[in-house]
């Protein structure tokens, strides 16, 4: 609490109490984190009393207005993919950030790199076969990247309630679509190819597992 006419200032007991000197027409003003600014100008009549009882306003903070989302969303994930159009998301390419493109190598893609970086060294593990091993360890990496990262594009509650695919069946049917030769096309497509994808490739899955 500040006297602001005289520049003294006080702080309040656990009760709430205080004392101050002010005389007539000091103004007072009343602070804390949780409350509203206040300000009293001092009567006579409070003089003559001694007794000043100040009632706080408790501070409510208001936020700004924030739009999550353009679009309406029902909270159906297969519903809203389709009813919503993908627009380019905000990344360090198109913020236009210094070394955005540049690619950080997988340890396999390391390896490579230090197995073919020199003329003997390239020679060498050619013939000994050692740069092919690594290089189908390279391709089995990205599929099982890919792999993973088309099933993470949707929430288990699709697997199981809309494609009817058992929770504890969803990897299995993952590698069930992977070996089909239409699942390396869909690698660029958009949300919606690779939903419709998956709801073909479910029917088949539930018809050989006998999933009813």
């Amino acid at each position: 609490m500040l006297n602001k006419t005289s520049n003294a200032s006080t702080i309040t007991n656990q009760e709430g109490f205080f004392e101050i000197d002010a005389k007539a027409n000091d103004q007072l003003v009343f602070t804390a984190l949780q409350f509203e600014i206040k300000f009293v100008e001092i009567s006579e009549e409070i003089i003559a009393e001694k007794y000043l009882e100040v009632t706080l306003v408790e501070k409510v903070n208001v936020l700004a207005p924030v739009t999550i989302t353009p679009y309406s969303l029902s909270g159906n994930l297969t519903n809203d993919i389709k009813n919503n159009p993908i627009n380019d998301v905000v990344n360090a390419v198109s913020l236009g950030l210094p070394n955005a493109t540049v690619k950080k190598k997988t340890h396999s893609e390391r390896m490579l790199y230090t197995a073919s970086n020199g003329p003997i060294d390239l020679i060498v593990n050619t013939i000994n076969g050692k740069i092919k091993r690594i290089k189908k360890l390279i391709k089995l990496q990205k599929e099982e990247v890919k792999l993973m990262d088309t099933k993470e594009l949707f929430e288990v509650d699709f697997y199981v309630k809309d494609l009817k695919i058992p929770e504890d069946y969803i990897d299995r049917f993952m590698y069930f679509c992977a070996v089909d030769p239409k699942f390396k096309e869909i690698e660029n497509n958009d949300p919606l190819q690779i939903l419709a994808f998956l709801e073909l490739k479910s029917a088949d899955f539930k018809t050989v597992n006998n999933i009813e």
